[in-house]
Protein backbone atom coordinates (compact mmCIF):
# COMPACT_ATOMS: atom_id res chain seq x y z
CA UNK A 1 0.00 0.00 0.00
CA UNK A 2 1.55 3.60 -0.98
CA UNK A 3 1.82 6.42 1.27
CA UNK A 4 -0.95 8.30 -1.46
CA UNK A 5 -3.57 5.26 -0.64
CA UNK A 6 -3.01 5.79 3.07
CA UNK A 7 -3.53 9.52 2.86
CA UNK A 8 -6.93 8.79 0.74
CA UNK A 9 -7.89 6.18 4.24
CA UNK A 10 -7.25 8.68 6.56
CA UNK A 11 -9.90 11.27 4.67
CA UNK A 12 -12.39 8.91 4.10
CA UNK A 13 -12.51 7.60 7.29
CA UNK A 14 -11.77 10.67 9.35
CA UNK A 15 -13.20 13.60 6.91
CA UNK A 16 -16.85 12.90 8.64
CA UNK A 17 -15.58 13.52 11.78
CA UNK A 18 -13.14 16.58 11.72
CA UNK A 19 -12.93 17.74 8.50
CA UNK A 20 -10.53 18.03 5.60
CA UNK A 21 -7.91 20.59 7.11
CA UNK A 22 -8.10 19.13 10.50
CA UNK A 23 -7.00 15.69 8.88
CA UNK A 24 -4.98 16.86 6.33
CA UNK A 25 -3.04 18.07 9.51
CA UNK A 26 -3.28 14.71 11.20
CA UNK A 27 -2.09 13.27 8.35
CA UNK A 28 0.65 15.50 8.35
CA UNK A 29 2.04 15.12 11.93
CA UNK A 30 1.63 11.17 11.94
CA UNK A 31 4.00 11.08 8.57
CA UNK A 32 6.16 13.18 10.58
CA UNK A 33 6.13 10.95 13.54
CA UNK A 34 5.96 7.82 12.71
CA UNK A 35 7.60 8.11 8.67
CA UNK A 36 10.30 10.34 9.61
CA UNK A 37 8.43 12.59 7.07
CA UNK A 38 7.89 16.34 6.77
CA UNK A 39 5.58 18.28 4.09
CA UNK A 40 8.00 17.90 1.35
CA UNK A 41 9.38 14.34 1.73
CA UNK A 42 5.77 13.27 1.36
CA UNK A 43 5.23 14.99 -1.89
CA UNK A 44 8.67 13.54 -3.03
CA UNK A 45 7.27 9.86 -1.52
CA UNK A 46 4.15 10.13 -1.71
CA UNK A 47 4.34 6.85 -4.29
CA UNK A 48 6.06 4.85 -1.99
CA UNK A 49 5.17 1.71 -0.51
CA UNK A 50 4.96 1.49 3.35
CA UNK A 51 6.12 -1.78 4.98
CA UNK A 52 3.32 -3.66 7.00
CA UNK A 53 4.23 -2.44 10.02
CA UNK A 54 4.20 1.10 8.95
CA UNK A 55 0.69 0.49 7.79
CA UNK A 56 -0.40 -1.46 10.89
CA UNK A 57 0.47 1.75 13.20
CA UNK A 58 -1.41 4.28 10.73
CA UNK A 59 -4.50 1.83 11.04
CA UNK A 60 -3.79 2.32 14.57
CA UNK A 61 -3.82 5.41 14.30
CA UNK A 62 -6.96 5.87 12.25
CA UNK A 63 -9.07 3.90 14.63
CA UNK A 64 -7.96 5.69 17.78
CA UNK A 65 -8.72 9.09 16.01
CA UNK A 66 -12.11 7.65 15.29
CA UNK A 67 -13.14 6.93 18.22
CA UNK A 68 -11.89 10.45 19.25
CA UNK A 69 -8.50 9.92 21.15
CA UNK A 70 -6.66 12.71 21.02
CA UNK A 71 -3.64 12.86 18.30
CA UNK A 72 -1.33 14.34 21.34
CA UNK A 73 -1.83 11.07 23.72
CA UNK A 74 -1.62 8.85 21.09
CA UNK A 75 1.98 10.59 19.62
CA UNK A 76 2.98 10.99 23.22
CA UNK A 77 3.56 14.76 23.20
CA UNK A 78 2.29 18.13 22.56
CA UNK A 79 3.84 21.66 21.63
CA UNK A 80 3.72 24.43 24.26
CA UNK A 81 5.45 27.97 23.90
CA UNK A 82 7.90 26.05 22.40
CA UNK A 83 8.43 23.77 24.22
CA UNK A 84 7.64 19.82 23.07
CA UNK A 85 5.91 18.27 26.23
CA UNK A 86 5.18 14.64 26.84
CA UNK A 87 1.76 14.13 27.74
CA UNK A 88 -0.56 11.21 28.43
CA UNK A 89 -4.14 10.90 30.16
CA UNK A 90 -2.80 11.50 33.59
CA UNK A 91 -2.58 15.72 32.63
CA UNK A 92 -4.41 17.64 30.47
CA UNK A 93 -3.19 18.26 26.69
CA UNK A 94 -1.87 22.16 27.05
CA UNK A 95 -4.36 24.84 25.17
CA UNK A 96 -3.10 27.92 23.21
CA UNK A 97 -4.99 30.06 25.58
CA UNK A 98 -2.79 28.85 28.27
CA UNK A 99 -0.27 30.35 26.46
CA UNK A 100 -1.44 33.52 26.77
CA UNK A 101 -1.20 33.49 30.34
CA UNK A 102 2.26 32.46 30.54
CA UNK A 103 3.05 35.60 27.91
CA UNK A 104 1.42 38.00 30.38
CA UNK A 105 3.20 36.99 33.12
CA UNK A 106 6.57 37.28 30.70
CA UNK A 107 5.49 40.34 29.69
CA UNK A 108 5.52 41.87 33.26
CA UNK A 109 8.82 40.63 34.16
CA UNK A 110 11.80 41.67 32.22
CA UNK A 111 14.69 38.50 31.42
CA UNK A 112 17.21 39.22 33.89
CA UNK A 113 14.30 39.39 36.92
CA UNK A 114 14.46 37.66 39.27
CA UNK A 115 12.15 36.17 41.65
CA UNK A 116 9.93 33.22 42.81
CA UNK A 117 7.16 31.97 41.19
CA UNK A 118 4.70 29.22 42.32
CA UNK A 119 2.56 27.35 39.78
CA UNK A 120 -0.61 26.17 41.19
CA UNK A 121 -2.16 22.79 39.68
CA UNK A 122 0.47 22.66 37.54
CA UNK A 123 -0.51 19.48 35.31
CA UNK A 124 1.89 18.52 32.61
CA UNK A 125 3.82 21.59 33.80
CA UNK A 126 3.20 23.55 30.91
CA UNK A 127 2.97 27.08 32.83
CA UNK A 128 5.86 26.04 34.74
CA UNK A 129 8.43 24.97 32.46
CA UNK A 130 7.64 27.81 29.44
CA UNK A 131 8.57 30.45 31.99
CA UNK A 132 11.39 28.67 33.35
CA UNK A 133 12.48 28.53 29.81
CA UNK A 134 12.10 31.91 28.83
CA UNK A 135 12.54 33.43 32.69
CA UNK A 136 15.49 31.16 33.78
CA UNK A 137 16.47 33.72 36.36
CA UNK A 138 13.20 32.49 38.19
CA UNK A 139 12.55 30.10 40.77
CA UNK A 140 9.82 27.78 39.76
CA UNK A 141 7.75 25.72 41.94
CA UNK A 142 4.95 23.73 40.50
CA UNK A 143 2.35 22.11 42.32
CA UNK A 144 -0.35 19.09 41.61
CA UNK A 145 -2.97 17.10 43.42
CA UNK A 146 -2.22 14.52 41.03
CA UNK A 147 1.13 12.55 41.33
CA UNK A 148 0.36 10.72 37.73
CA UNK A 149 0.50 14.36 36.89
CA UNK A 150 3.77 15.23 38.50
CA UNK A 151 5.56 11.84 37.22
CA UNK A 152 4.45 13.59 33.75
CA UNK A 153 5.33 17.08 35.09
CA UNK A 154 9.29 16.10 35.83
CA UNK A 155 9.75 13.56 32.97
CA UNK A 156 9.00 17.21 30.96
CA UNK A 157 11.42 19.38 33.17
CA UNK A 158 14.54 16.41 32.77
CA UNK A 159 13.91 16.82 28.70
CA UNK A 160 14.05 20.17 28.50
CA UNK A 161 17.03 20.51 31.59
CA UNK A 162 14.73 22.71 33.72
CA UNK A 163 15.63 23.60 37.30
CA UNK A 164 11.52 23.55 38.36
CA UNK A 165 10.82 21.69 41.80
CA UNK A 166 7.68 20.00 41.46
CA UNK A 167 5.54 18.71 45.11
CA UNK A 168 2.21 17.11 45.81
CA UNK A 169 -0.37 19.82 46.88
CA UNK A 170 -3.71 19.68 47.30
CA UNK A 171 -5.13 23.55 46.73
CA UNK A 172 -8.23 23.26 48.34
CA UNK A 173 -6.00 22.20 51.66
CA UNK A 174 -3.23 24.75 51.18
CA UNK A 175 -1.19 25.48 54.52
CA UNK A 176 0.91 28.68 54.70
CA UNK A 177 3.06 27.31 57.93
CA UNK A 178 5.92 27.20 55.83
CA UNK A 179 5.39 30.60 55.57
CA UNK A 180 7.33 30.96 52.13
CA UNK A 181 6.54 34.26 50.28
CA UNK A 182 5.99 34.03 46.71
CA UNK A 183 6.85 36.89 44.05
CA UNK A 184 4.07 35.24 41.36
CA UNK A 185 1.58 32.86 42.40
CA UNK A 186 -0.02 31.78 38.54
CA UNK A 187 -2.59 28.95 38.39
CA UNK A 188 -4.87 27.24 35.59
CA UNK A 189 -7.00 25.64 38.24
CA UNK A 190 -10.53 23.54 37.45
CA UNK A 191 -13.16 26.01 35.98
CA UNK A 192 -15.66 23.84 33.98
CA UNK A 193 -19.19 23.52 35.54
CA UNK A 194 -20.61 19.83 35.62
CA UNK A 195 -23.40 21.38 33.96
CA UNK A 196 -21.12 22.28 31.05
CA UNK A 197 -20.08 18.67 29.71
CA UNK A 198 -22.87 18.63 27.20
CA UNK A 199 -20.99 21.08 25.28
CA UNK A 200 -17.54 19.64 25.11
CA UNK A 201 -16.36 17.33 22.32
CA UNK A 202 -15.94 13.76 23.31
CA UNK A 203 -12.00 13.77 23.18
CA UNK A 204 -12.15 15.92 26.32
CA UNK A 205 -14.79 14.16 28.31
CA UNK A 206 -13.79 10.32 27.26
CA UNK A 207 -10.14 10.66 28.09
CA UNK A 208 -8.68 14.34 29.65
CA UNK A 209 -8.37 13.85 33.56
CA UNK A 210 -11.98 15.26 35.01
CA UNK A 211 -10.28 16.21 38.08
CA UNK A 212 -8.32 18.66 36.07
CA UNK A 213 -11.65 20.59 34.53
CA UNK A 214 -14.82 19.99 36.63
CA UNK A 215 -16.01 21.76 39.35
CA UNK A 216 -19.74 21.41 41.17
CA UNK A 217 -22.08 23.41 39.75
CA UNK A 218 -23.26 25.72 42.81
CA UNK A 219 -19.38 25.93 43.55
CA UNK A 220 -17.81 27.78 40.50
CA UNK A 221 -14.85 29.48 42.30
CA UNK A 222 -14.05 26.42 44.86
CA UNK A 223 -10.58 26.36 43.35
CA UNK A 224 -10.06 29.90 42.61
CA UNK A 225 -11.05 31.05 46.23
CA UNK A 226 -8.80 28.48 48.04
CA UNK A 227 -6.17 29.72 46.01
CA UNK A 228 -6.48 33.74 46.34
CA UNK A 229 -7.21 33.05 49.81
CA UNK A 230 -3.39 31.52 50.48
CA UNK A 231 -1.89 34.10 47.56
CA UNK A 232 -3.13 36.72 49.99
CA UNK A 233 -0.58 35.79 52.54
CA UNK A 234 1.98 33.82 50.73
CA UNK A 235 2.41 36.58 48.39
CA UNK A 236 4.95 39.23 49.14
CA UNK A 237 3.94 43.04 49.01
CA UNK A 238 2.83 43.99 45.48
CA UNK A 239 3.69 40.68 44.53
CA UNK A 240 1.18 39.27 41.48
CA UNK A 241 -1.79 36.95 41.00
CA UNK A 242 -2.56 35.38 37.46
CA UNK A 243 -5.60 33.03 36.64
CA UNK A 244 -6.62 31.20 33.46
CA UNK A 245 -10.66 31.56 34.13
CA UNK A 246 -14.19 29.96 32.74
CA UNK A 247 -15.14 32.94 30.40
CA UNK A 248 -18.54 33.47 31.89
CA UNK A 249 -17.33 34.08 35.40
CA UNK A 250 -15.17 37.48 35.37
CA UNK A 251 -17.55 39.28 37.21
CA UNK A 252 -17.62 37.11 39.88
CA UNK A 253 -14.42 36.47 40.07
CA UNK A 254 -13.32 40.52 40.21
CA UNK A 255 -15.57 40.75 43.34
CA UNK A 256 -13.99 38.00 45.01
CA UNK A 257 -10.49 38.52 44.73
CA UNK A 258 -11.62 42.62 45.47
CA UNK A 259 -13.33 40.85 48.51
CA UNK A 260 -10.30 38.96 49.63
CA UNK A 261 -8.07 42.30 49.66
CA UNK A 262 -6.45 42.40 46.04
CA UNK A 263 -5.49 45.32 43.94
CA UNK A 264 -5.20 46.51 40.13
CA UNK A 265 -7.70 43.37 39.05
CA UNK A 266 -7.31 43.25 35.06
CA UNK A 267 -9.74 40.83 33.53
CA UNK A 268 -8.15 40.52 30.17
CA UNK A 269 -9.46 38.79 26.85
CA UNK A 270 -7.86 35.91 25.32
CA UNK A 271 -7.13 35.62 21.17
CA UNK A 272 -11.01 34.85 20.38
CA UNK A 273 -12.40 37.61 22.44
CA UNK A 274 -12.93 35.67 25.69
CA UNK A 275 -12.22 37.04 29.10
CA UNK A 276 -10.10 34.26 29.99
CA UNK A 277 -7.11 35.60 32.11
CA UNK A 278 -7.17 37.87 34.72
CA UNK A 279 -4.75 39.27 37.20
CA UNK A 280 -4.68 41.56 40.21
CA UNK A 281 -1.63 42.49 43.19
CA UNK A 282 -1.64 41.97 47.27
CA UNK A 283 -2.31 45.06 48.74
CA UNK A 284 0.24 46.75 50.30
CA UNK A 285 -1.24 47.77 53.57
Amino acid sequence: MSLKTVRQKFHDRLDPIYGINEVSALFDLCCEQYLSLNKVDQLISIDRILSSAEIDKLDHVIGKLEIHRPIQYEIGHAYFYGLTLIVNESVLIPRQETEELVSWVLEDYPLNTQLSLLDLCTGSGCIALAIKSSRPNFRVIGADISEAALIVANKNASRHALDVTFKNQDVLSLDFSDHELYDVIVSNPPYVLELEKSLMGNNVLNFEPHIALFVPNDNPLLFYLSIATYASKALKVGGALYFEINEKQGTEMIAMLENIGFDGVVLKKDLNGKHRIIKCLKRNA
